[in-house]
């Protein structure tokens, strides 16, 4: 990148009016300032770099070197066939700037600060790589000689062009930090999901466990169950055998009844004998006759009388035979 010319103003107290330096105009060889004692030969001199950096290498400050609100400094340089305009514009009074760069007479930049500061450090290199290189301050600020080895390690990388694979590094690097903080993001959430597949591993055991007891407690109740049935069959059983005993009982009580209500036939035929007996008494042949009618139904009477008792007898041994089977009915 090489200087052609510089225009300014505003740089105190040498230069309050607009100023032009064309270098070309100079011709070939060493060019050497000569001035009085504050006559402008550091201002002139700086120009440049406060046009680029925005830093007075000698001095301190910035708004401070400035008068008015429309100090400026613009320079023009070339690279090769790209020409290139840089323009700041300076407000001491409010204390702002506006920077733009012009490559090839178009505006590459937008007056802000950012802008204007990267497209610079890309174009010209760092204020410390100017400092160190083209440019040898009045009180050697930035000289080379003076850094520390860091600064010289960094400078270095600049001048031989292989800031592009400290980029690369750094962000490669990011790259692999990010990596590890999602790899160790991703073990951790490994590690809790194995933790909930424990759990559910576990729960499952549990549950089986439950299924388990719950199908003994399942055949316990159906085998319960089952006894209950039976239990229930053979009191239905049981019941059904009472219930013949009952009619048996009912059967022989009303074989009493018939028992007793002959007995009481009988006693009637025997007193009605008895008064026959006295009224007839002259007349044989009819007591045969109703002697006769008495043994007869007296025979009749015996016999279902006999007939009752049986047909009971055969009735309370088939419910004692019945009840034989069930040992629990008394």
């Amino acid at each position: 990148m090489r200087l052609h010319r510089i225009r300014f103003r505003g740089i105190k107290t040498a230069f309050p009016q607009e100023t032009h330096v064309d270098f070309d105009s100079l011709g070939p060889g060493l060019i050497a300032l000569v001035g009085d004692n504050g006559s402008g030969k550091t201002s002139l001199m700086s120009a440049p770099c406060v046009g680029l950096y925005k830093t007075f290498p000698s001095r301190p400050g910035f708004y401070e070197n400035f008068t008015g609100s429309d100090a400026f400094i613009e320079a023009h340089y070339k690279h090769g066939r790209d020409l290139y305009e840089v323009r700041l514009l300076v407000n001491a009074e409010k204390r702002k700037t506006e920077g733009y760069v012009m490559e090839n007479g178009k505006a590459i930049t937008d007056g802000k600060a950012a802008a204007f500061s990267e497209t610079i450090d890309r174009l010209f290199g760092t204020v410390d790589l100017f400092l160190a290189s083209v440019f040898a301050a009045q009180d050697k600020s930035g000289n080379f000689l003076k850094m520390a080895k860091a600064q010289r390690k960094e400078l270095f990388v600049e001048l031989l062009g292989v800031g592009r694979l400290e980029e690369y590094h750094t962000a490669a690097k990011s790259k692999r930090d990010a990596a590890d903080l999602e790899c160790g993001r991703f073990i951790d959430e490994t590690e809790r999901l194995q933790e909930d597949i424990d759990k559910i591993a576990n729960a499952r055991e549990d549950l089986e466990i439950r299924i388990d007891k719950q199908d003994d407690r399942k055949l316990a109740v159906e085998a319960t169950r089952a006894a209950e049935v039976k239990a229930i069959e053979e009191r239905t059983a049981s019941l059904g055998a009472q219930a013949e005993i009952d009619n048996a009982r009912e059967l022989e009580s009303a074989a009493a009844v018939t028992v007793e209500d002959s007995r009481e036939e009988i006693e009637s035929i025997e007193n009605a004998l008895g008064g026959e007996r006295e009224r007839f008494a002259t007349s044989g042949s009819e007591l045969e006759r109703i002697l006769k009618t008495y043994g007869a139904r007296r025979d009749t009477l015996s016999i279902e009388h006999k007939a009752a008792q049986n047909a009971f007898n055969a009735k309370i041994n088939e419910a004692k035979k019945l009840a034989a089977r069930l040992p629990f009915i008394g």
